[in-house]
């Protein structure tokens, strides 16, 4: 199962294929946005940073990693506790 930051994420990037949208369309997809980007910014720093370097930027987690002078293991576990919040905070949003 994904997390609804995921499936917002992945939403996005996906109807930007084919036809122009509609008007409609577009403010729902600008809402969508800035609702993912409000809950990130809620986010502590730490699961903040690792969130923006590899969606946002399509950085690797080794890369992540290197640029954060951190261990590839505690990237792995930031992005994993940063998608669970992120979870936890559009999932209450969406109720």
């Amino acid at each position: 199962m994904q997390s609804a930051f995921i499936r917002k994420v992945t939403l996005t990037d996906k109807l930007g294929a084919g036809a122009a949208p509609s008007a409609e369309q577009v403010v729902f997809d600008r809402l969508d946005n800035r609702d993912v980007w409000t809950a990130v910014m809620k986010l502590p720093r730490k699961y903040r940073e690792v969130l923006v370097l590899e969606y946002h930027y399509g950085l690797k987690q080794k890369e992540v990693a290197a640029f954060m002078k951190v261990s590839e293991g505690t990237v792995k576990s930031r992005l994993h506790r940063a998608k669970k919040r992120m979870n936890d905070l559009l999932s209450c949003e969406e109720a």
